[in-house]
C-alpha cells in the first residue's frame, strides 16, 4: 500500500513538472510572426517626448535627441518603404467627417529655449536665407516637449485672420497636445522675435490617410485675431490650378544636410525656388513610380523639381509652396533629401471648397 501511494505520488508530481514546463514555454515562447516594425518605431518615437505621453525607444544607432531635429525624422515629410504592403482606411476613405481637436485653455507661453543659432551658411536643401518679412504668411508651428523646451516641427500658412493652412500628418501625431501647441508669425529666426498663438482646434481632412499620406490637409483655427502687420499677413488661396513648368517658391526650416548625426534646422528660414511638374510627368517619373502601390501621386497632389542637391527635408513639412502670392501646395512628402528626385506637395486647389467649409465660423 505505501509502494502504490508512494508511486502515485511520484506520478503526480512528474505531471505537475510538465504542466509547468508547457505552460512556461506557451507564456515564454515569441510568436514566430509576431515581428516588431522598426521603421515603425523609428517614425512615431516623437511621441515620446512627452512625459504624460506612450513613449517608444529609438533604433539602436540613432544619436537624435528629443528635439527639433527629431520631431519629424524620417517621418511624415518621408514616404514608407516601397515593399510596404499598408492600405488604406477605408472607414476613412467613407467618412463625411472632418477629425476636429479642440484645445483646452491654457496660459503657458513659449520661450526661445532650446533653439540653437545656425551657422550663417546653412541652407535648405540648395536654398537660401529668406529676406526679413519676405514672407510674412509663413508661419512656425512649436510644441512643448517633456523637458518644457519649445520645438520647431513643420511650418504652416496664414490664410485669415484666424486660420492657418498645414498638413494633416503634422498636426495628427500631437493633437492630444494641443495645449502644448503654439503659432508663431512674424520672424525668420526660430530662436528670437515673433508673435505666438494659442490653438482653438485643429481640423484634418477626414479621408487623410497615414500610410499612403494622401488627402494631406489641416487647418488650425487659433484663440484671437492675428494681427497682422509689416511682418505678418495672410496669403490668398489658389485661383487656378497649377500647371506643369510653373516657378514656384517653397519655405521652410527643413534640415540643411542629409547627414542625420549632425543635422538639425537652421535658425533661419529658408527659401528655394523649383518648378512643377505635369502630373503625367509625377506619375511616370521612375522613382516616384516606385511607390506608385503604397503611395500613389494623383492629381490632388503638386510635385516640384529643379535640380540635384535641391528640395525640402524633414522640418519642412506644413509649409507653403506659393507663385503669384498665392499658396498653391503644402509640403507633403519626399524621399529625402535633395537628391535629385521630385518632391510632393498636397494640391491646394483641389481643396477649395474643403477649406472653405472648415474655415467659415
Amino acid at each position: 500500500m505505501l509502494k502504490f501511494k508512494g508511486t502515485c505520488l511520484f506520478l503526480v508530481a512528474v505531471l505537475a513538472i510538465f504542466a509547468a514546463s508547457a505552460e512556461d514555454a506557451t507564456t515564454s515562447a515569441p510568436d514566430s510572426t509576431d515581428k516588431i516594425d522598426a521603421a515603425r518605431i523609428h517614425r512615431h518615437r516623437s511621441k515620446g517626448l512627452f512625459a504624460d505621453g506612450p513613449t517608444t525607444t529609438p533604433e539602436p544607432d540613432s544619436t537624435n535627441e528629443p528635439d527639433a531635429a527629431a520631431l519629424f525624422a524620417d517621418g511624415p515629410t518621408t514616404t514608407p518603404e516601397p515593399d510596404s504592403t499598408n492600405e488604406p482606411d477605408p472607414a476613412a476613405e467613407d467618412s463625411d467627417n472632418s477629425t476636429t481637436t479642440q484645445a483646452p485653455d491654457s496660459t503657458d507661453k513659449p520661450d526661445a529655449a532650446g533653439i540653437e543659432d545656425s551657422d550663417s551658411e546653412s541652407r535648405i536643401i540648395g536654398g537660401a536665407n529668406a529676406a526679413d518679412g519676405e514672407f510674412p504668411h509663413q508661419v512656425s508651428l512649436r510644441i512643448k516637449d517633456y523637458r518644457d523646451v519649445w520645438q520647431h516641427f513643420c511650418g504652416g500658412s496664414i490664410i485669415s485672420e484666424r486660420w492657418v493652412l498645414t498638413a494633416a500628418h503634422c498636426t495628427q501625431p500631437y493633437k492630444q497636445y494641443m495645449n502644448r501647441m503654439r503659432v508663431v508669425v512674424g520672424t525668420n529666426k526660430l530662436n528670437s522675435g515673433g508673435d505666438q498663438y494659442e490653438l482653438e482646434k485643429i481640423t484634418e481632412h477626414e479621408k487623410y490617410n497615414k500610410p499612403q499620406i494622401t488627402y494631406d490637409i489641416a487647418v488650425i483655427k487659433v484663440k484671437k485675431d492675428i494681427k497682422f502687420g509689416e511682418k505678418v499677413g495672410k496669403i490668398s488661396l489658389p485661383s487656378s490650378n497649377t500647371a506643369g513648368g510653373v516657378e514656384l517658391v517653397t519655405s521652410g526650416w527643413g534640415y540643411t544636410t542629409n547627414d542625420r548625426y549632425n543635422r538639425k534646422p537652421p535658425n533661419d528660414l529658408q527659401k528655394l525656388t523649383v518648378k512643377s511638374l505635369s502630373v503625367s510627368e509625377c506619375q511616370e517619373d521612375k522613382n516616384l513610380g516606385k511607390y506608385k502601390r503604397t503611395n500613389p501621386f494623383t492629381d490632388r497632389q503638386i510635385c516640384t523639381f529643379k535640380k540635384q542637391g535641391q528640395g525640402i527635408c524633414q522640418g519642412d513639412s506644413g509649409g507653403p509652396l506659393v507663385t503669384k502670392g498665392e499658396v498653391v501646395g503644402i509640403t507633403s512628402w519626399n524621399i529625402p533629401c535633395g537628391r535629385g528626385l521630385p518632391d510632393v506637395f498636397t494640391r491646394v486647389f483641389s481643396y477649395l471648397d474643403w477649406i472653405k467649409k472648415h474655415t467659415s465660423d
